[in-house]
């Protein structure tokens, strides 16, 4: 199986997780990006909208007290549950 990696963004002050969006919210949950891709395109969302475009403004305004925390993922099937039994006909009492 080959290992996969999630990410979110943290405030080292707070330890409080980025919710993600044009003006985050921090979160004890937070957003989780599935790769660095989706999540550097955030990081450029969030400084273009302030004007920023180009790589060395982008770099300059990415807060300092942001952490990019890397959460390795596994997979692992634990149950299986019959997607019927999620809505029965009758309930039980």
């Amino acid at each position: 199986m080959k290992e996969k990696y999630l990410f979110k963004i943290r405030d080292k002050e707070t330890g409080l997780f980025s919710t993600g969006g044009m003006i985050p919210n921090w979160t004890t949950k937070g957003k989780t990006w599935n790769g660095l891709g989706p999540l550097k395109s955030h990081l450029r969302q969030f400084c273009n909208m302030r004007g920023y475009n180009d790589i060395h403004t982008i770099y300059n305004n990415i807060p300092e007290n942001w952490e990019v925390v890397k959460i390795k993922y596994v997979e692992e099937d634990v149950e299986t549950l019959n997607a019927k039994d999620l809505y029965p006909l009758k309930f039980k009492d």
